[in-house]
């Protein structure tokens, strides 16, 4: 993201903030270079990275300042009203396009609409901005064939773009301002502390061809049981600090039986699922968050578009193949909060479905599958350690201690020493000989490509094709990827 202090439109859009919701330098940052290259965009931001407040601030910017014409497609009921509640805290006059909706105004600049309904209406509003919110649920066909009829610029939002599809045949290039740890430094995330507590084995799980994930019904068989609710419920009990907890389930049945197990328990627990309106899921979220309630257990409703930032411990009850899910589910827990004092320090995440050992940690996001991307390239085992003692799930740092618990691991066994020295030593000449080449191409490589605006892919491909892919993979690993021009050519500027 380029960075350009004398732009025409920086005090024009600082006169339009607002005291309730300022935007944050790198959010002030994004909107402005998204209006200097004015082009189809696609944006990746952590869940909590206040994508609401940017996408506010650019319509705002676009309708009232620019007087264009603005169309945000949204996906789903729930998320529908609450960006009308943020379009109308910040006084912007809009319609809205869903069927029956009081809020239809067809006269309006800025049109709110639902995926649903404008891609099966024939007349559609016309745009000179097309915005999208969780754009990883708004890529089938038909809505690819309704972005590529409007010839204006796009600007897609998700903290999850994770698509095999890709988004190149909608956006033009991405943007990633902000990373997971970064935004923790910052104190506007907060690091999860992951227990892994396995309950399911997934080897014997089949997978759905279509969905690239666990057949469901597999899944329920292998885990609502009552047997695995007791060791749930136990791990639950060493772990519970007080704080509301959101569980996720993988059916109705699933999460109807927990939560009345938990119940039966004496741990006040209710459900969420599609059934219930919207009144009926906030009104026991409300429970939750007064703590009348202690668990709710939910399918499939509170992955998107859920904002509870007292939430302290997320329970994942349901194993998934799908990044995106993970990611979202995680991310759930993610959000600081303070109250009366009290300040969120961290958020637990229960893993009884083996989620961690698929997915690795959400600190270490990979970059957008901007491009098609059939097969994911992963690490199995991500650098990860288990603590014996608490089940802590941790990279090891240099003291060699659990950040949970304080467990103290031993010290690794030593290599064993070469036979002969003299080849010992001229083995590790040849190695540094070999290391100092291969970092003068990646410096090379990472100044060309992050001069030219390429992927950080590029690097990789380069020295893949010098000195073969485990070279490649050593000084570009996948999981420090979206690093690589930081490292390499930190005092470079794209053009």
């Amino acid at each position: 993201m380029q960075l350009v202090r004398q732009d025409p439109n920086r005090d024009k859009l600082r006169a339009i903030e607002l005291p309730f919701a300022k935007p944050r330098p790198y959010q002030t940052e994004l909107i402005l270079n998204f209006l200097r290259q004015w082009n189809s965009t696609l944006i990746h931001l952590a869940t909590g990275g206040g994508k609401s407040i940017i996408m506010a601030y650019l319509v705002k910017f676009v309708a009232e300042v620019l007087g264009l014409r603005v169309m945000i497609v949204i996906h789903g009921i729930q998320l529908i009203e609450q960006f009308a509640e943020h379009l109308q805290r910040f006084d912007i006059k809009f319609g809205v396009i869903q069927a029956k909706h009081k809020l239809t105004n067809r006269k309006a600049k800025v049109q709110l609409c639902s995926i649903d309904t404008l891609v099966r209406r024939k007349h559609k509003p016309k745009a000179d901005l097309i915005i999208m919110d969780e754009i990883h649920r708004i890529m089938s066909d038909n809505c690819v064939e309704l972005y590529n009829s409007y010839d204006c610029p796009k600007a897609g939002f998700t903290a999850t773009p994770y698509l095999k599809r890709g988004f190149d045949d909608v956006f033009d290039r991405v943007e990633w301002p902000i990373k997971f740890d970064q935004l923790a430094q910052l104190g506007f995330l907060i690091h999860p502390r992951y227990y892994v507590l396995v309950k399911i084995d997934t080897s014997k799980l089949r997978v759905d061809k279509k969905s690239d994930d666990y057949v469901a019904e597999d899944v329920e068989l292998a885990i609502n049981k009552k047997e695995i609710f007791s060791e749930i419920l136990e791990d639950f009990h060493k772990h519970d600090e007080g704080k509301p907890a959101l569980a996720f389930c993988v059916s109705i049945a699933h999460a109807k039986a927990m939560a009345a197990f938990f119940t039966d328990n004496d741990i006040p627990a209710d459900y969420i699922d599609h059934t219930k309106s919207m009144k009926e899921r906030n009104k026991i979220l409300d429970r939750l968050m007064s703590g009348e309630l202690r668990v709710v257990f939910n399918v499939d409703t509170c992955t998107t578009g859920l904002d509870r930032p007292a939430i302290e411990m997320i329970l994942l009850c349901r194993p998934t193949k799908s990044l995106i899910l993970f990611h979202q589910m995680v991310g759930r827990g993610t959000r600081p909060y303070s109250k009366d004092g009290y300040e969120k320090k961290h958020c637990k995440v229960l893993d009884f479905a083996q989620c961690l050992k698929e997915h690795g940690l959400v600190e270490d996001a990979p970059e957008a599958y901007f491009e098609p991307t059939p097969k994911e390239e992963k690490d199995d085992e991500f650098g990860l350690t288990e603590c014996p003692s608490c089940n802590l799930c941790f990279r090891m740092s240099r003291d060699r201690t659990c950040p949970g618990c304080g467990h103290e691991f031993p010290e690794p066994d030593p290599v064993p020493p070469k036979d002969d020295p003299e080849e010992e030593k001229e083995e590790s000449e040849m190695m540094e000989i070999n290391s100092n080449l291969v970092l003068a191409s990646c410096r090379k490589w990472a100044k060309i490509g992050k001069m030219r605006n390429y992927k950080t892919g590029f690097v990789f491909r380069k020295l893949e094709e010098e000195y073969g892919k485990s070279i490649a993979k050593r000084y570009c690993p996948y999981k420090n990827l979206s690093n690589i021009y930081e490292i390499y050519a930190p005092e470079v500027s794209p053009l």
